[in-house]
């Protein structure tokens, strides 16, 4: 594991996992993804983890979605097909499903597109005051996959799903939890702290 990309801290029966790309406001690359499967599927073995919470590096975002900019460009027709059998984000998404303890999303900013959908595939969802969410392949012209939409469809109900997807509106955090994109919206002061205690009360 690359320090620079992912840093894993436990405490307490409590792992914490960080997006650690503060200057690409912690945008999911494709390493960044398998390492990050590949250490949750290592973390189920561990007995004394009971409770997994995933936050962004600094105060600037949760995460910005999928860094695009760094799959390869040149890659020949055999890897390209690898890349496709084998998707990245669906890895880590899996992972976070797969995980079995309680998954807590400590949303400390804007979480955009794939780091959107991460959150939302966490089991509880803490935002900041001022972070937004929101899914805006429909901006960019681009088709999202069917099970990352039904996901939103069973959390937020279909008619939140369609506006959220049609429009790829940014929704602020009082509004996110109105539609129930997150749990919880918390001060800045607050946020680790908040996040902590309920993750302590799952964890004991």
């Amino acid at each position: 594991m690359e320090e620079r990309l992912l840093l894993v801290e436990k405490k307490e029966k409590i792992c914490t996992i960080t997006f650690n790309r503060p200057e690409r406001r912690n945008a999911l690359s494709p390493l960044l993804l398998f390492q990050f499967a590949d250490i949750l599927t290592r973390l189920k073995e561990e007995e004394e983890i009971r409770c997994l919470v995933l936050r962004g590096a600094g105060d600037k975002a949760f995460s910005a979605g999928y860094d695009i900019s760094a799959i390869p460009t040149d890659m020949t027709p055999e890897m390209a097909e690898a890349f496709r059998a084998k998707n990245p984000l669906q890895a880590g998404l899996q992972a976070i499903i797969d995980f079995p303890y309680p998954v807590i999303a400590m949303i400390n900013g804007p979480a955009f597109g794939a780091g959107c959908e991460l959150a939302m595939t966490c089991d509880i969802r803490i935002a900041v005051e001022g972070a937004r969410l929101s899914i805006p392949p429909a901006k960019l012209g681009i088709i999202y996959h069917q099970t990352g939409i039904m996901n939103f469809i069973n959390i937020i109900g279909l008619g939140n799903a369609k506006e959220m997807f049609f429009t790829g509106r940014a929704y602020e955090a009082s509004r996110a939890r109105e539609m129930g994109l997150v749990n919880y919206v918390v001060p800045p002061a607050q946020l680790s702290s908040f996040t902590y205690e309920i993750a302590q009360e799952i964890a004991e």
